[in-house]
């Protein structure tokens, strides 16, 4: 299971096209994530996901996508929040020790640091919205994350911010670091929110 989820997370690295004054930052998007309920959008496979259905999820702030949309619950996690009035994403990769244990039941300080990140990405100017169905959003997705483009990130490698998203680097990865470190109660919430209303 691990060598499909990570290939499948190679192809899914973040734009990072259009830049915006303030990073997003892991806590802020989970907050946003979970301040109101998630409502079904759409379920399929994505570009990256060959053999395994997302869904994507909308609130009022955010769309969400939960990558490995599966039951029994995958031994892994892929969740992108994808604020379109901040105009950036914020995803979070993380895996069990062991393909028996599904991720929500896993401590997260026991994730392998190899399969553990966090990415920022930029969103361009009307490129999503809220009311973006499956279908065009599967194109946008496979549109841009096809291309390898630069992003923030924090991870088992280290952490960096590319060019053009140097100016988030002094806000954005420590408080990635920080999350990667001791993650908070609310990703436990994400986890659980996702695999409950999972289709």
């Amino acid at each position: 299971m691990k060598s499909l989820l990570s290939i499948a997370f190679f192809f899914i690295t973040l734009t990072t096209q259009a830049a915006d004054s303030t990073a997003y930052t892991p806590n802020e998007a989970i907050a946003d994530a979970l301040s109101s309920p998630l409502h079904f959008v759409g379920k399929g496979k994505l570009y990256g996901y060959d053999t395994i259905s997302s869904c994507l999820y909308r609130n009022d702030k955010v769309l969400v996508l939960h990558g490995y949309c599966i039951s029994p619950e995958a031994p892994a996690a892929d969740v992108q929040i994808y604020s379109p009035a901040r105009g950036q994403v914020v995803a979070v990769h993380a895996e069990s020790l062991n393909d028996a244990t599904p991720i929500s039941l896993t401590n997260p300080k026991t994730y392998p640091p190899e399969f553990w990140y966090i990415f920022l990405g930029s969103l361009q100017a009307g490129e999503l919205s809220l009311e973006t169905n499956f279908s065009d959003f599967a194109n946008f997705y496979e549109n841009r994350y096809s291309k390898y483009p630069p992003n923030c990130i924090v991870g088992y490698s280290g952490k960096k911010c590319d060019a053009p998203l140097e100016e988030y680097a002094q806000k954005w990865l420590p408080s990635a670091l920080a999350f990667r470190k001791n993650p908070s109660t609310a990703w436990k919430n994400m986890l659980n929110t996702v695999k409950a209303i999972s289709h």
